[in-house]
């Protein structure tokens, strides 16, 4: 959501863009046709990920969004993340990081290939932590995003869903249950906290409360 407006995806019906600005009662203003699993937003434009490649829109006029670019990354989009001019992408082989500097003309920079699909992704200072199933939770250094470096594994999920920083944490949802906390103290050695705060079941997501967008 910014600016009054929520920007959706709804997968076979694609990214419908709705004005909140009163909330009791949302009107749908926008639409793409395109398979839309997960969207972000840089500046004047908002990123449509689903199979690949990840579709770059126009929404400076939110009713009427209009395609101007394609990311291809070879692979599915699982999650993805803006910061500034990057934009970093857990895909089915691990994590990719692209360059928005000009959205007209994306650029792929580096990548890191895990053993199990990238499902989830979160950012803290110059790491990534990835959930990568049953390769777990991987901590990669993007200090040079053309140059992504590995330097981290949990080293107890049993198949990492999703993660999500929060106040210096990271939490893990896992098949396992969860969610599992982390200390990050030391970004290249998180150090897990034993906390009996454990769901029955597997725990898909995790999302930190409150949310800074």
């Amino acid at each position: 959501v910014r600016d009054g407006l929520a920007y959706v995806a709804e997968y076979q019906n694609g990214m419908v863009i709705v004005d909140v600005s009163a909330p009791a009662t949302p009107v749908a203003v926008g639409r793409t046709s395109a398979f839309a699993a997960s969207v972000a937003l840089h500046g004047a434009h908002a990123l449509v990920a689903g199979p690949n490649p990840v579709r770059i829109y126009d929404v400076s006029d939110p009713t009427a969004p209009e395609k101007v670019a394609d990311l291809s990354v070879g692979d599915q989009v699982n999650d993805m993340l803006v910061d500034g001019d990057l934009l970093y992408l857990a895909v089915d082989d691990g994590l990719r990081i692209a360059d928005l500097s000009d959205p007209l003309e994306p650029v792929l920079l580096g990548r890191v290939d895990t053993a199990d699909r990238g499902l989830g992704l979160a950012l803290h200072g110059d790491h990534v932590y990835l959930a990568a199933g049953e390769a777990g939770v991987r901590g990669i250094d993007v200090a040079d995003p053309a140059a992504p470096a590995e330097t981290w594994t949990d080293g107890w999920s049993t198949h990492a869903n999703d993660v999500a920083i929060h106040d210096g944490w990271l939490w893990v949802a896992d098949d396992a249950g969860g969610p599992d906390p982390y200390e990050l103290a030391d970004p290249d050695s998180p150090r897990k906290v034993l906390l009996e705060l454990y769901t029955s079941s597997a725990l898909k997501s995790v999302t930190p409360w409150p949310r800074v967008d």
